[in-house]
């Protein structure tokens, strides 16, 4: 799934394209200027960038010509309410600007005209990507040191605002044809059987951050998805106790992350893995909560010591009756079975406070940081603070009113 940058001082504006646009782009929506300079900065990547023109603390054509300087490949478009002749040649040219909307903009026109952007900018590179048979090919061939990256996104504690934990996610950059999404290459590598190694380089990556976070001060704990058909072999486990003791990581500090991304089958191979990680010291969670095969089934076949709420259901609580009472309904279930709540997707300071009050333990989100380089989880004061950041928001919701 592409991932997009939207840069709009208005949160309304923010949450309509979030809602109507997140089952096609993976949507990073930021409300200021500095907010989405700050993320080209940290080199995060985007398959497009979007700003409206009008903004309290810096116009879209400056942001968007700076944008240009910093990736040059990315298409910029702007949303405009009213923009003259001179302004829209002044964005052409200086910012490299590739297409104009109209606000308010249909969701449609938004992602034609994103769809077009992307399609057009790749076409240029000569970056599509082609089909699975292809990137079959370019996995079993890529060198894995160069051309994937371990990226961590912190887990913050409800109550603490601290940084409790972190998910390791695998990013691939191809030479020729950049990044490719997790979304293209994982079901990929699970139908060819390339998905082990895969694993076993970011067992190895996780185990090598954990140390170097350790030496620095940081200790915490790490989860790693693994499909079920890694987790269904015997061979995971050798694997998790080796990799750990190169590096002398505790298995306590690793998270097993399972994804309901297939039918579950051969469970009694998969709950005696899972028992025997366990046995090691290892902790297991249930991702992406609801949205994969009979989530129940699995919660019930499975011993799990965590749930992850999928962002879908976090997104659409606030503005979803129904949305909301899926996630209050999750979380009790958690609670009846002893199990660490926690919620992936937290986007803004109103999700975060309907979340505590339900009694989710840990937020995951942009609000508090997206996927980070591995050192960056070192700095004194962490990035997850700089932007609406974790202590803010418990200022903000423990003030009556607020």
């Amino acid at each position: 799934m592409d991932r997009v940058l939207i840069v709009d001082d208005e949160p309304q504006v923010l949450a309509g394209i979030r809602r109507a646009l997140g089952r096609y782009f993976d949507i990073d929506a930021v409300s200021s200027a500095e907010q989405a300079l700050h993320r080209l900065q940290r080199g995060e990547t985007y398959a497009a960038i979007v700003s409206d023109l009008s903004m309290a603390d810096m116009d879209g054509l400056m942001l968007l010509e700076r944008a240009r300087q910093m990736a040059p490949a990315t298409p910029r478009l702007m949303l405009t309410g009213h923009a003259d002749r001179p302004v829209l040649l002044d964005a052409i040219n200086r910012a490299g600007v590739s297409g104009f909307l109209q606000k308010p903009v249909s969701p449609q026109v938004l992602r034609e005209a994103l769809q077009r952007a992307i399609g057009d900018a790749r076409q240029a590179l000569g970056t599509a990507v082609p089909g699975p048979a292809w990137m079959a090919g370019e996995l079993a061939r890529a060198d894995l040191d160069r051309d994937f990256q371990l990226l961590l996104q912190p887990r913050i504690g409800a109550d603490s605002g601290r940084l409790v934990a972190a998910e390791g996610l695998l990013r691939w950059t191809h030479p020729e044809h950049g990044p490719i999404g997790p979304a293209d290459f994982i079901p990929v590598a699970e139908a060819t059987d390339q998905i082990d190694t895969l694993t076993d380089w970011v067992l190895a990556r996780v185990a090598r951050a954990w140390r170097h976070l350790r030496d620095g001060g940081v200790d915490l704990p790490i989860s790693v998805n693994v499909s079920l058909s890694t987790i269904g072999t015997d061979r995971l486990v050798g694997v998790v106790d080796d990799t750990l003791g190169l590096q002398g990581m505790p298995a306590n500090r690793l998270e097993i992350e399972i994804t309901e991304s297939h039918r579950l089958e051969h469970t009694a191979q998969v709950r005696r893995v899972l028992a025997a990680l366990r046995e090691l010291g290892a902790r297991t969670a249930l991702d992406d909560f609801g949205t994969g095969y009979a989530s129940l089934q699995a919660l019930r076949a499975l011993d799990v010591d965590m749930l992850k709420i999928d962002r879908s259901f976090v997104t659409h609580m606030g503005n979803d009756a129904k949305g909301h009472e899926i996630v209050r309904s999750i979380t009790e279930l958690a609670h009846a079975l002893s199990l660490t709540v926690v919620a992936e997707g937290v986007e803004t300071r109103a999700h975060a406070t309907m979340l505590h009050a339900l009694g989710v333990h840990q937020f995951q989100g942009h609000l508090f940081a997206p996927a980070l380089r591995p050192e960056l989880l070192g700095l004194p004061g962490g990035p997850w603070q700089a932007e609406c950041g974790a202590r803010a928001w418990l200022r903000a919701s423990r003030t009556p009113g607020g």
